[in-house]
């Protein structure tokens, strides 16, 4: 996770709160790989966590029920996302484009 300044999400009401609790970071948990209005991004804001979406945002304290379902959505787009990667990896390790992990772990 990679932490993120309130001040650079563009949830008002994530920015208000943070500034009610003294928070000035949050750390990026995901988001759904969508774009525009459909979008929406998780974080850790302080001991709790948080969905950013194009409208006000979703708590988990608040709407545990809605929060499963959007975070359900970007664990599923994280895991595309691996897959994906892990396939390439397969690709360049088949046509011997991978350094030699044994000589690697020799030196």
């Amino acid at each position: 996770m990679s932490a993120i300044n309130i001040n650079e999400i563009n949830s008002i009401g994530i920015q208000a709160q943070g500034r009610i609790d003294g928070i000035t970071e949050v750390e990026l948990i995901g988001t759904n790989g969508k774009t525009g209005d459909a979008k929406f991004t998780a974080y850790w804001f302080g001991g709790v966590r948080v969905i950013e979406t194009n409208g006000e945002p979703v708590w988990e304290e608040q709407d545990p029920c809605a929060f499963a379902e959007m975070m359900g959505e970007i664990l599923s787009a994280m895991f595309e996302t691996l897959d994906r990667a892990k396939k390439y990896l397969d690709h360049l390790q088949s046509i011997d484009c991978l350094p030699n992990q044994d000589a690697n772990q020799n030196k």
